[in-house]
């Protein structure tokens, strides 16, 4: 997928799932309508651009400009970057992130969903999601002594506690030792270009392929999670690590104490120990609010992954 496809794709997904709170622009409409005929009750509104100012209201909040119109960020707003949950003082502090010239988050994309009061035109967020920008690469290792690259571009692991990186998994979902990708592994790189002059490419996450998980114990993960409850449909897809060198590997599934199936693990022939599994079925009722994976091979205890199952989202470890 190039990168305007990606971005587009992206943007459908922020929109539809704004929309299925709200239900459709029909009732947004339906909403204004009535609030500017009669009382000005707020209306459910989204902005998603560049931002131009931010600085305190004085109250514990924030006041965010976005494309030119401020927005209140009051002190309950939920605040996130993608790989943290900020307070409304992180959100305002001026230190820029690593790589950029710009003060804190200026200049950064957001996302932000609230209400706007027909009366007024002011908007309120309920929710911001702000990151400095949403650069992605998808390649090989190509150096990793000491600098890291991927496609010949110089990685940096974030450190900033405002957008922190997560450990380095493999595609299995397990925590790898950074030192023991080799050159050639495949990887996905998320995080932001810097516009410092410095060519370096800052991450919040990195995934590698073909990699041996750090903790050699028997593991098992649960990478996707797809769900629908009006269907009564599930799907679950993971890994499993730590696998002696034959014998069957299941997984079942479940909630709670409640069996939903068992699925065989195939195991990877290029990485000795590890395997991959896909649950699909139709689960009776009542639909599980979380599920548990147990993996079960000749010789070891069964181990528990828990993940929760929701079906307005695909999460992914």
């Amino acid at each position: 997928m190039n990168s305007n496809a990606l971005s587009i794709a992206l943007t459908t997904r922020r929109c539809s799932r704004f929309l299925s709170r709200v239900g459709s622009l029909s009732v947004i409409w339906l909403a204004a309508t009535v609030a500017y005929g009669q009382v000005a009750a707020p209306v459910p509104g989204l902005f998603e651009g560049p931002v131009n100012g931010l600085q305190s209201d004085g109250n514990g909040g924030a006041l965010m400009t976005v494309m030119g119109t401020t927005i209140t960020v009051p002190p309950t707003a939920a605040i996130t970057t993608p790989s943290a949950t900020l307070t409304v003082a992180q959100l305002l502090d001026p230190a820029p992130l690593p790589g950029r010239t710009q003060p804190g988050f200026l200049a950064s994309t957001t996302i932000t969903e609230g209400s706007v009061n027909p009366a007024t035109g002011v908007f309120t967020t309920t929710e911001v999601f702000v990151e400095p920008a949403e650069n992605v690469i998808l390649g090989v290792v190509t150096e990793n002594l000491a600098q890291l690259r991927v496609n010949g571009i110089p990685i940096v692991m974030l450190t900033d506690p405002r957008m922190p990186a997560s450990p380095v998994h493999n595609d299995l979902g397990f925590e790898v030792n950074l030192a023991a990708v080799p050159v050639g592994a495949p990887a996905s790189v998320n995080g932001y270009y810097s516009n410092d002059g410095s060519g370096l490419f800052y991450a919040f996450a990195l995934e590698v392929a073909g990699v041996q998980a750090a903790n050699p114990a028997l593991q098992v993960s649960i990478t996707r999670v797809v769900a629908d409850p009006a269907a009564r449909s599930l799907e679950v897809r993971g890994g499993v690590s730590g696998l002696p060198a034959a014998g069957a590997v299941t997984v079942q599934i479940r909630a709670g104490n409640r069996v939903l199936g068992t699925v065989a693990a195939v195991r990877d022939p290029l990485l000795p120990g590890t395997a991959s599994y896909r649950f699909r079925g139709v689960i009776p009722a009542p639909f599980p609010a979380s599920i548990t994976a147990r993996v079960t091979a000749a010789g070891f205890p069964t181990v528990p992954r828990t993940r929760v199952a929701n079906s307005a989202d695909t999460p992914t470890n």
